[in-house]
């Protein structure tokens, strides 16, 4: 498992290699606007520490990455039993990609077993 106190990474390009549709029988809404399935990891901090931590043990008042100097706070997490479509990612090298919460973007994982 991955965790820092400091984040001292840069920004890079990186070309999707594999777009993968599908769905899901049950998500997460963050914040009230974010839809992610139970295991997408997202790079949160807790306690002072960075981590990459699954959407189903986001929790109020974790701080999520931003591609802004600001952090996000997370003020809600909603489980939904529905189905959701869903767009897997395979990025190439790094895995790592910023998706949008309300006009932010924050940065989540997709190495699913890497």
């Amino acid at each position: 498992k991955w965790s820092t106190d400091e984040l001292t990474g840069a920004f890079t390009e990186s070309k999707v290699t594999k777009v993968t549709v599908g769905e899901y029988h049950n998500h997460f809404i963050i914040n009230g606007c974010t839809r992610v399935t139970h295991e997408h990891p997202l790079l949160a901090k807790r306690d002072g520490v960075w981590s990459w931590i699954k959407a189903y043990k986001i929790e109020v008042g974790d701080r999520l990455q931003t591609n802004e100097t600001e952090d996000l706070i997370v003020e809600s997490v909603e489980y939904v039993n529905d189905t959701i479509g869903t767009v897997s990612l395979d990025v190439e090298n790094v895995d790592n990609y910023y998706v949008e919460m309300n006009n932010t973007y924050i940065l989540a994982h997709n190495a699913f077993g890497k």
